[in-house]
């Protein structure tokens, strides 16, 4: 089974999104947005308007993408912290259980429902 390389399923996944139900209303608030003209002013042919509609739309993009790639390397740095320090947070969780009395399911339970078990006898 063959499958296609990263970018271009990550293009085409991009395309079925941005053309989902909720996501295509928002469309000509976007274009409106990195335009700063009006529709009539769009619908003329100016080469001006053009060229200053395309740098907003590349700063646009490079924005939206930064912010998301900041996003994404600060997950991952957060799982890596985790993944290191796994055995560090098993521990307190353990020391947690014996001290809250927590049952098995993580539940804390009721002091007064524990029973002390008698010591046994010497006979």
């Amino acid at each position: 089974m063959s499958s296609l390389p990263l970018p271009i399923a990550a293009f085409f996944a991009g395309l079925i999104s941005f053309l989902s139900p909720c996501v295509l209303p928002l469309v000509p608030g976007y274009v409106s947005l990195i335009s700063g003209a009006g529709v009539e002013e769009l619908q003329r042919q100016d080469a001006k308007l053009r060229r200053s509609v395309m740098l907003n739309s590349l700063a646009f993009v490079i924005g939206f993408s930064l912010v998301f790639i900041t996003f994404g390397a600060i997950a991952s740095q957060v799982g890596r912290f985790l993944g290191h320090h796994l055995d560090l947070f098993s521990k307190s969780r353990r020391r947690d259980h014996c001290r809250l009395r927590l049952t098995p399911d993580g539940a804390a339970a009721d002091p007064r429902a524990v029973r002390r078990q008698a010591p046994a006898r010497i006979v």
